[in-house]
């Protein structure tokens, strides 16, 4: 099978060339909606110490920035969420239609040392992870990347040490997951492997039955069956 994305034929980075405003429009959006989650934090932090110095506080003066935080808030996370879905299905659908397309190139002899269940599970496989990572991975990460930096920002504003807490605790959290996935990740290849084995030993039964049945050699078949049964 020849390889989706070469240098001659990048078919793959198609779809990303086709869409990317609508993942930048993503990124935008994510990155003012975190700035309003911030400052609106930041609010209410104001507010609560305000409260507990027993200062005077006009009820409005509160209110009124918070009704249009939310109402920005509201909006953008609209925006934000229009993109992604609406770049994730662009992107999903004309994966899909790729991987699919590429079953017609396929040569004879390769069903000869690959079983069809095992073809199916791998076409499958493949698209459900390359719709992922190009479809939820990329935009994911620009986002968390900015999600960070925005924080960290904030943190480092409000305690240093708090900062530094803060970075040393989440490295050693995401080590953990990355060796839990690791784990999960060989049971999930074992798991696969069981799967092709029972759906290649399912499709050679049905074959079997319709050659039997082709061949009129089904009550033979089924007396033998009977035969060992017994």
């Amino acid at each position: 099978m020849k390889p989706f994305m070469t240098t001659k034929n990048p078919k793959l980075l198609d779809p990303i060339r086709k869409y990317w405003y609508l993942c930048f429009l993503y990124i935008i959006f994510s990155y003012l909606l975190i700035r309003i989650i911030v400052i609106g934090s930041s609010k209410i932090a104001d507010a609560t110490d305000s409260l507990f110095a027993g200062e005077k506080a006009a009820l409005l003066e509160f209110m009124i920035p918070f009704i249009i935080l939310m109402l920005l808030g509201g909006a953008i996370a609209f925006g934000k969420s229009y993109s992604k879905n609406t770049f994730s299905i662009c992107m999903q659908t004309d994966i899909r239609n790729m991987l699919v397309s590429k079953l017609v190139e396929i040569r004879i002899p390769y069903f000869d040392t690959e079983g069809t269940g095992t073809l199916m599970n791998k076409l499958l496989s493949d698209m459900y992870q390359t719709e992922a990572l190009f479809a939820e991975g990329i935009p994911e990460l620009f986002v968390a990347i900015i999600t960070i930096i925005t924080v960290c920002s904030y943190i480092g504003l409000q305690s240093v040490r708090l900062l530094l807490v803060t970075m040393i605790c989440y490295p050693l959290l995401f080590w953990s997951a990355g060796k839990l996935t690791k784990m999960v990740g060989k049971i999930a290849v074992v798991r696969r492997q069981l799967y092709d084995e029972l759906e290649n030993s399912a499709y050679d039964v049905i074959q079997g039955i319709s050659v039997g049945r082709t061949f009129h050699l089904y009550e033979l078949q089924k007396k033998r069956i009977f035969d060992i049964a017994d």
